[in-house]
């Protein structure tokens, strides 16, 4: 295989020497041949050109996190500012994107993306419920319910999404129009949809965890936690579609709608489950509990790898298709990398502070380095986009804000 120039791409000149085609030879004395030849090398040449080009583009070798130029740089220092300010014009005008509504006194907010990481569902426990665009910086709708709003997801396209209200989960449209009220999900405190299974699974006050299928309406399964402890959180593991549910008694349940019993229970914190993030392949899980400790399991054995210790118990975690993983604590928002091993886990990655703000949700966009973070007065981007900046690539990074 050729050499590489030094962004990665391969040459014009190392394809044209790995096709040896035989285009050099004297053939002088049939001018057929020649002409033949000569088309030929001109092909040759268009062809290693396209080829050249195509592999600046699918070249995945370097993901672009954040690097300091001194060891005795840190990389959480880095602030925002400085990553935008070294960014092009398209990153500076959707990399650093606020919605303040800190007066309104419709907060505390959340927020999910959608499966193509272009819509952005933002929803308060008020009920001040918004579906935008969020690279035109387009509203598609805003509603208000006049309700509690616990959570929200978007289902298989992002023409619907789904609602944890007070008492019931509604489905809606795109434009904010009701379609359905799912009435046997009562009082439902999470919600997670599985994509490839046209499931949507919530979890209740009460313990109930339910699958109904988007397509035709019908309950699929009924499940009693409330015997493992009172429902605290509801994830989805994206690998094999298994739901997890955390317990006040500091336990995971992991489910699966055609089994009663859960298929796996883990002890996994001594105190109340607050959050669980679980890896896009399924390997890994973190779970974070109100002992302050955020533990990282190993799927495959169940085996604990490693903690992170935190001043006070976190209250989100989520995992990005690179496997960062955010936390949140209080108006403090923190990202990790490389923490899969049994080694002891140093300082974060990146890091973000909101001054006077708690921090209610935080959703990675997929296909964008950009974190979403919403608190109490509304919602921030954080950018995280791939820059290059001498040897090192900057990121940037979607930081919490009033959503």
């Amino acid at each position: 295989m050729g050499k590489r120039d030094v962004s990665g791409g391969m040459k014009v000149g190392d394809v044209l020497r790995n096709a040896d085609l035989g285009l050099d030879k004297d053939v002088s004395d049939d001018r057929k041949l020649r002409g033949k030849l000569k088309a030929l090398k001109k092909e040759t040449i268009s062809a290693a050109e396209r080829t050249a080009h195509l592999s600046q583009l699918t070249l995945t070798e370097r993901t672009g996190f954040l690097e300091t130029e001194s060891p005795l740089e840190r990389t959480f220092k880095v602030t925002q500012e400085q990553i935008l300010e070294g960014s092009d014009t398209a990153t500076k005008n959707r990399g650093s994107f606020k919605l303040e509504l800190g007066n309104t006194g419709l907060g505390p907010y959340g927020a999910q993306y959608s499966r193509s990481g272009k819509l952005l569902l933002v929803y308060s426990r008020s009920g001040h419920v918004s579906v935008t665009n969020w690279t035109k910086l387009q509203q598609l709708s805003e509603i208000y319910l006049n309700q509690t709003v616990r959570d929200g997801t978007f289902l298989h396209n992002d023409s619907y999404f789904a609602l944890a209200q007070r008492k019931y989960v509604g489905i809606y449209d795109s434009s904010g129009i009701e379609l359905h009220v799912l009435r046997k999900h009562s009082n439902p405190i999470g919600l997670e949809f599985l994509p490839y299974h046209f499931l949507l699974a919530s979890l209740g006050e009460r313990g109930g965890l339910q699958y109904t299928d988007t397509s035709t309406g019908e309950v699929v399964a009924e499940l009693k936690t409330s015997y493992i402890g009172g429902a605290s959180s509801i994830s989805l593991n994206p690998f094999n579609a298994c739901i997890a549910t955390g317990h006040s008694n500091g336990t995971v349940a992991l489910w699966s709608p055609i089994s009663s019993e859960p298929l796996v229970r883990i002890l996994a914190n001594r105190g109340s489950i607050n959050s669980i993030a679980i890896t896009q392949d399924g390997t890994y899980m973190l779970t974070s509990g109100s002992d302050a400790c955020c533990n990282i399991y190993d799927l495959r054995t169940y085996k604990k790898l490693n903690c992170i210790r935190l001043p006070v118990a976190a209250n989100r975690s989520i995992f990005s298709q690179r496997n960062l993983l955010a936390l949140s604590f209080g108006p403090n928002v923190k990202i990790y990398k490389d923490i899969f091993s049994e080694s002891t886990i140093g300082a974060p990655y990146m890091e973000n502070l909101y001054a006077g703000r708690v921090v209610e949700s935080l959703s990675f966009c997929p296909y964008e380095d950009v974190l979403g973070v919403s608190h109490s007065k509304g919602g921030h981007k954080f950018a995280k986009r791939k820059q290059l900046v001498r040897k090192s690539s900057s990121k940037r990074a979607w930081t919490g804000g009033t959503l």
